[in-house]
């Protein structure tokens, strides 16, 4: 490499790392928990937990209906998956938090943002368990905000409005790609609107089968009771829901026009037939529905929920997780409090929110679901696969390829039991 070439590269990094810290410093309310002296992780008990969930991923593999070659991807990939676990923790066991805030979704992302929720237990602050505050159904009680004429006529200072969030960034820090697919922001002067938005908003939030939600209970649990043929028994229930979740991930972040002939969509249209309108006519603009609702939750968490809270308690742990906020056991009611009223009124929708206390004694609780997540996310991706194959990288359980160390102290062992499994690793191949 010339030094012409080198010392271009050098300011090219120099000023990615100024926009990174300027984009940063609006949210020093946030990022000053990311303290390494009071933000800690127990990575040799969470290391245990990997090492256990493997195992059960193992066993869920091996008795799928996936063929041996499948097998052996499958193993590979979730080998994968579960190294990349660990070495966010060993990331966040070090400091390096990977703090950013230049994506074109405008989130906080950090290093917490790729750790599994299940893991969550054993990151402590000042010793303490978290607690986290989740908005129920976020992206489809985001998308509740779409469906107000107000939304589409909002000047484009309003941050919260449509002309602002599908405008190219202009301030520093932020990268230049506008959400919209086309070459500029769509002007609505020249589109006709969906014939739902030409309603009085009034009549629209009356009628439109979204706003009769009961977000405490989610928009999820409401779409499976819809689309159900026969009222839904308990046991049939928590599938329904995940079913009807998947779908809707699908019709929300989908980009392919396909969408709008799927027996997802046609279901979906039946039970909400303005809120299929509204979809149809955003996909019509060119907009990258994905990245506008990421950008109202960012705007919304972290450029008002997250600064009142600072505002009325100052003293309040606040780590985001998107449209997550995870808070000390003290500070969680007040928190929530806080977070539901702000939602309330910029959103004017009661939301749900959840919370979830990850301690010591939930952990083996959570051990199936960890799993089962993995196994979910290999099993639905395996049989799409194309070019590189994975399987070379299935081990007999993770990072075996890279053994983490802390304080000098080798952190695998060979030597995990589960109660309800044979020994899993033979300890004379170590």
């Amino acid at each position: 490499m010339s030094g012409t070439v080198r010392n271009r590269w050098a300011r090219l990094l120099v000023r990615g790392e100024e926009q990174a810290q300027q984009s940063l410093d609006p949210l020093a309310h946030l990022t000053k928990w990311f303290d390494p002296k009071r933000l800690t992780v127990d990575l040799s008990a969470a290391h245990n937990f990997v090492e256990l969930g493997f195992a059960r991923v193992v066993q869920m593999i091996e008795a799928s209906s996936l063929s041996e070659e499948e097998k052996a991807e499958a193993r590979g990939r979730a080998n994968l998956k579960l190294n990349a676990q660990i070495a966010s923790l060993r990331a966040l066991k070090d400091g390096n938090y990977n703090l950013s805030n230049t994506g074109r979704d405008e989130r906080l992302h950090s290093v917490l943002t790729n750790i599994k929720r299940e893991l969550r237990s054993f990151i402590q602050f000042d010793g303490q368990f978290l607690v986290t505050l989740d908005i129920k159904s976020s992206q489809p009680y985001f998308f509740t905000k779409l469906m107000r004429k107000r939304f589409y006529s909002a000047s484009a200072k309003d941050r919260l409005g449509f002309k602002s969030l599908v405008a190219k960034p202009t301030h520093k820090g932020r990268a230049p790609h506008p959400p919209s697919t086309t070459t500029s922001p769509p002007s609505l002067n020249s589109v006709t609107l969906s014939g739902c938005l030409l309603m009085p908003e009034k009549h629209t939030v009356a009628t439109s089968e979204i706003f009769k939600i009961s977000w405490n209970e989610g928009f999820y649990k409401h779409f499976a009771r819809l689309v159900a043929p026969s009222p839904l028994k308990k046991e049939a229930e928590e599938a329904a829901v995940a079913a009807a979740k998947r779908d809707t991930m699908f019709l929300l972040f989908d980009s392919q026009p396909r969408k709008f002939s799927s027996a997802q969509y046609k279901a979906f249209k039946r039970h909400f037939p303005c809120e299929a309108e509204v979809l149809s006519f955003i996909s019509r603009l060119g907009v990258n529905l994905p990245v506008l609702l990421q950008r109202l939750e960012s705007r919304v968490i972290l450029e008002h929920v997250t600064k009142r809270v600072a505002a009325e308690l100052p003293d309040a742990v606040m780590l985001t997780v998107h449209d997550s906020i995870l808070t000390t056991p003290g500070f969680s009611a007040d928190v929530e409090q806080i977070m539901a009223s702000e939602l309330a009124s910029l959103m004017h929708v009661q939301p749900g929110i959840s919370a979830d206390a990850h301690t010591s004694h939930s952990e083996l609780g959570k051990l199936q679901a960890f799993a089962q997540g993995i196994f979910t996310n290999t099993f639905e991706t395996i049989r799409k696969r194309k070019g590189i194959s994975y399987a070379q990288y299935q081990r007999d359980a993770p990072m075996l390829q890279v053994l983490p160390k802390h304080d000098g102290v080798t952190l695998f062992s060979a030597r995990y039991y589960d109660s309800c499994l044979e020994p899993l690793y033979d300890e004379d191949l170590y």
